[in-house]
């Protein structure tokens, strides 16, 4: 019976104490739960919001920029179109419409649409809408539609509204499909229409010029510009000014509005509240059904100097779904993430289980078990002591941490184990904040069992009785920081030095500058490289290495001052900080002594060497005020110094600063081309001179960037040349030309040529034998019908290297052309001793003739050609005065405008076929 009435005791005293966790946790969690919820969503909410805008600010980057290009688009049309409209072959038939003033229109429309690709017709109306001279732009070439076939326009908006422009007045219509004879034009062709009336001398009306441009370039300036982002979620849409879409991934709404048997889409009706916001100019991000709709309102050709009367204006939308940003994601409930609620259920856990520990500790001496047997099962050590800090329980992992048994400590106060390391002060606000609030919690350092002192995490309980809130006992819980110590030093030491040199990194140097900027008033950076690196390290010993750098760098550290410091940024490039000086001049004393005195040989390891060292500099604040602008520089001028033969080093400023940022911008580009099909080929003939038959033709790089437009080789190739791409460049060039090669070799005339053009970085290319086999096996072409030009900078090597190259080359049954013979590094020494075919006249000898140029130097040119027994070519000849006398002093091939301009393929091809 007293059994029976234990255990029921038992049991109340277990549900007494339940229902006291419970209403203490209870009235913990719930507002801790609320606070927890509210402050994640708000930083959700935050990072949300924040997540959004840089999406945004892309869009938005992106659109300016497609902006810039459209209204870049539109000045060139208005501006061609200005171009034709006066034009003297306009003005002779506004004047006089005869028969060969039209015929001269038309060949001046004719070579208009033959230059500019995406133009797809060129046509004049009269005053009743007849048209009177079309020329088509089609897939078999350009046309000039017969008088029979030319139609009627006086029903179209394009006809009608000129008639009341001005002279100088343009008209340009909306963007829609073309049609022929009432139907849409297949396959589909965006056009936009560019409309001018014209008058003659005395200010009549004659009628109106009408040029059609096809718009599906200003959409693939849309579509590239937008799918070359790493946001790779951002849909994008064009739309006109009455919401139907111009631009659409899903293929059917674009144009609808074309198409009266098929469904017409329309932005206002997809989505009405957008389009409203649109209209009113509202520019705040819209959303529905999680999805962010922006746009940008484009007018092209606003800010042009024409005069111009715009049917229509175009609205780039931009849209997203919220789902496709990290930040949405794994969202389950009240906007929290899987962690975070793990996060909070773990943190109520450990409150409970706190209320829980605080709770019984508060009950009498014979729950200690109790409490002792929670404590057994933590990773963390736990002590209880009584009022007096005698230890009366300990834990194993207590013993696992210090190496003393619970044996050894019970009975012992908790200072038998102190460090000496904290001062009194620091333990007299301890027990001060403990017997005040009932908890300290901080990190001190304690002494192991074996003398080894170790620094931990503890937290100091101090436990009431529970009628006389007397402190009955303290419990200290705590975890050993040794390693967590050990780890942070470690990290700080990887994240902030060179573990070679122990040099500051460049995570350190950016600290060290930014302090710098924040704290002086003038200093310097000096970044430099040892452009040799590889040449004086190659096949050393890890060891040497290291001893070798860090002797450099001792050296180094012998000219700074106490102020100065030095980091390195990578195995060959370091960082100088000059903050001992106070102005420019003698700033710049110390670099030039710097430069000169570095660069002497170096006696290491019982070997002598030579370090080519390459600097930027750059000064706070003439060039930045910012730590990363400065670096920048720095870095800047270091690459310009880089290609620099007579400078060691050299300062920053704006101009090489905006220059290398426009050559940058270029090579990104270029680097490109290849991927984007930027690059094609023209041909151009060359002629013998006595036969006028066609022997041959020059191949001629060119870059039509969607960006940039048409790049002239001689901007390009240097930027190539300098970077190394010229070697990608040249082979993708040779592999082109032998493929078009392989295309047309059966109508080709025997004997007939193709030059190609070879780099002097090309030219040395050890791979350039082999490669020149692999791309004619590859392409199954004979290399006899190929010669490579080369230009007189490859004789700076030494000539019997050269000749050695240049009959490998032979071998392969390619002949030689030396290019630009005379402009370069001309050696008569050097040509006698070279194993070539032919000599290249450059076109500067021969295009001022006769008019300033007597003709004398390419004349010299030919007769020491022909003292050497070769051929020789002259590039450039445009009439035929200057034809006669090339070959009145013995030139034998002609390659210019005389005959033909560079030519693509298939007019080449024309070209072989008329003049064969």
């Amino acid at each position: 019976m007293s059994e029976e009435k234990n255990k029921k005791n038992t049991r109340r005293i277990m549900k007494r104490d339940f229902f006291s966790i419970l209403k203490i946790s209870l009235i913990i969690l719930i507002p801790f739960t609320f606070l927890y919820i509210t402050l994640f969503d708000y930083l959700y909410q935050f990072e949300l919001n924040n997540a959004i805008e840089l999406v945004i600010g892309e869009e938005s980057q992106h659109t300016k920029t497609v902006e810039y290009i459209i209204n870049d688009i539109y000045d060139n049309l208005l501006q061609d179109s200005f171009v034709i409209k006066n034009s003297n072959e306009m003005g002779d038939y506004l004047n006089n419409p005869n028969v060969k003033n039209r015929y001269e229109v038309e060949q001046m429309f004719y070579r208009m649409l033959t230059n500019k690709v995406n133009f797809d017709q060129i046509r004049m109306l009269d005053l009743e809408g007849n048209e009177i001279i079309r020329v088509n732009n089609t897939e078999s070439g350009i046309q000039i539609v017969d008088s029979e076939n030319l139609q009627n326009k006086s029903e179209k908006d394009y006809f009608k509204i000129p008639l009341s422009l001005d002279n100088n007045q343009f008209f340009i219509s909306r963007m829609d499909l073309n049609m022929e004879n009432h139907e849409i034009e297949v396959p589909y062709k965006p056009i936009i229409r560019v409309v001018t009336p014209v008058f003659n001398d005395k200010n009549e009306r004659q009628g109106s010029l009408v040029i059609n441009y096809l718009g599906q370039d200003i959409l693939n300036v849309l579509s590239e510009n937008f799918s070359d982002t790493e946001y790779d979620f951002i849909s994008f849409y064009l739309v006109n000014n009455d919401g139907y879409y111009l631009y659409n991934n899903d293929f059917d709404k674009t144009f609808s509005f074309m198409f009266e048997t098929k469904p017409q889409y329309n932005i206002k009706d997809e989505l009405p509240g957008f389009w409203e916001k649109i209209k009113k100019g509202d520019n705040s991000y819209y959303i529905e059904n999680d999805t962010i709709y922006t746009y940008k309102e484009i007018n092209p050709s606003e800010n042009s100097n024409f005069t111009k009367i715009q049917e229509d204006l175009w609205y780039i939308i931009n849209s997203f779904n919220l789902n496709s940003i990290t930040v949405f994601e794994n969202r389950v409930i009240f906007n929290l993430s899987l962690i975070e609620i793990s996060i909070l259920l773990i943190s109520m856990a450990f409150i409970v289980l706190f209320i829980a520990i605080v709770h019984f500790r508060n009950q009498d001496k014979e729950r200690l078990a109790l409490t002792s047997k929670i404590a057994e099962n933590t990773n963390d050590a736990i002590i209880i002591t009584d009022s007096q800090t005698n230890i009366i329980f300990a834990n194993k992992t207590f013993e696992q941490v210090t190496g003393y048994s619970q044996d050894e400590v019970i009975g012992k106060k908790t200072s038998y184990f102190k460090s000496g390391l904290h001062s009194k002060h620091f333990y007299k606000l301890m027990w001060q904040k403990l017997n005040k609030t009932g908890f300290w919690e901080g990190e001190l350092w304690d002494r192991k069992k074996d003398g080894l002192l170790y620094p931990k995490l503890l937290k100091i309980y101090a436990v009431e009785k529970k009628y006389s809130k007397k402190i009955d006992k303290y419990i200290g819980i705590y975890h050993d920081l040794t390693q967590r110590k050990e780890n942070e030093k470690n990290i700080d030491k990887l994240r902030n030095y060179n573990l070679v040199t122990n040099l500051p990194n460049e995570n350190l140097l950016n600290k060290l500058v930014k302090s710098n900027v924040e704290n002086n008033d003038f200093f310097g950076l000096v970044c430099f490289s040892i452009i040799n690196y590889n040449d004086i390290f190659f096949n050393k010993a890890e060891n040497q290495i290291f001893e070798n750098i860090n002797n450099f760098v001792k050296k180094i550290q012998s000219f700074l001052n106490k102020k100065d410091f030095i980091a390195q940024i990578s195995k060959d490039t370091f960082v100088l900080g000059l903050i001992s000086f106070n102005n420019r001049n003698s700033l710049e004393e110390f670099v030039k002594n710097f430069f000169q005195n570095i660069k002497e040989n170096q006696n290491e390891l019982q070997h002598s060497h030579y370090y080519d060292i390459k600097g930027g500099v750059a000064l706070f604040p003439i060039d930045s005020q910012d730590p990363k602008g400065l670096m920048r520089s720095a870095t800047i001028a270091l690459e310009a110094a880089k290609f620099e033969k007579t400078k060691d080093y050299i300062f920053s400023n704006v101009k090489l600063e905006e220059s290398v940022k426009n050559e940058l911008h270029m090579n990104l580009l270029l680097r490109k081309s290849i991927q984007r099909n930027e690059l094609s080929i023209n041909y151009q003939p060359q002629v013998d001179i006595s036969s006028s038959s066609i022997v041959g033709a020059e191949a001629l790089l060119r870059w039509n960037n969607m960006e940039l437009g048409n790049i002239s080789p001689y901007l390009f190739i240097p930027i190539a040349e300098k970077t190394g791409f010229i070697i990608e460049l040249g082979y993708w060039l040779i592999n082109k030309v032998f493929k078009d090669y392989k295309k047309i070799q059966h109508l080709l005339p025997e004997g007939f040529k193709i030059s190609i053009n070879i780099s002097p970085i090309q030219f040395n290319d050890e791979n350039l034998i082999s490669k020149l086999i692999e791309l004619s096996k590859f392409n199954d072409v004979d290399l006899h019908n190929f010669e490579i030009e080369i230009t007189e900078s490859v004789f700076v090597s030494n000539t019997n290297q050269l000749n050695k190259k240049l009959n490998e080359i032979k071998s392969l049954g390619l002949s030689i052309a030396l290019d630009d013979f005379g402009t370069g590094f001309s050696s008569l020494g050097v040509l006698k001793d070279l194993d070539i075919d032919k000599l290249k006249i450059d076109r500067s000898f021969i295009k001022d003739y006769p008019e300033k140029d007597n003709g004398g130097i390419a004349k010299v040119i030919i007769l020491i050609a022909n003292e050497l027994g070769l051929r020789v070519i002259t590039e450039g000849a445009e009439d035929k005065v200057q034809v006669d006398y090339l070959y009145s002093i013995g030139c034998d091939l002609i390659q210019g405008y005389y005959y033909s301009k560079p030519l693509q393929l298939d007019d080449l091809i024309e070209y072989i076929k008329k003049n064969s």
